[in-house]
């Protein structure tokens, strides 16, 4: 009698432990695809906007403005510039009036 309460001790400890590894791998399983998931979004969201003007939405195009690549609308004709690129013109170009206060920044990631 006292083998099959072992016994029985044992299969409940074997599908205890199972159990428990079950639930970390599915757990770790939803992790991976969450973050995958993610990924594919950030990945659709680049492709859906990627060169595409905030204005109207039509293509755009990199062009050469004074040494660095700044966005062109293909449509409208406006142009559009990355963080820290109108303080990089501001200063190459000499700018004036309104354009000037803007040189008072003191770094310039496009040099």
């Amino acid at each position: 009698m006292g083998s099959i309460i072992k016994d029985t001790e044992v299969i409940a400890n074997e599908e205890a432990f199972f159990f428990q590894s079950n639930r970390e791998l599915i757990e770790e399983q939803r992790e991976v695809m969450a973050r995958e998931g993610r990924e594919q979004e950030r990945k659709d969201a680049r492709e859906l906007h990627w060169l595409k003007c905030p204005k109207c939405g039509c293509s755009m195009s990199q062009v050469e403005l004074a040494g660095i690549e700044v966005e062109s609308c293909n449509e409208c004709e406006g142009l559009f510039l990355d963080k820290g690129e109108l303080d990089f013109l501001v200063d190459r170009l000499h700018a004036k009036g309104f354009f000037a206060s803007r040189r008072d920044r003191s770094t310039h990631p496009y040099e």
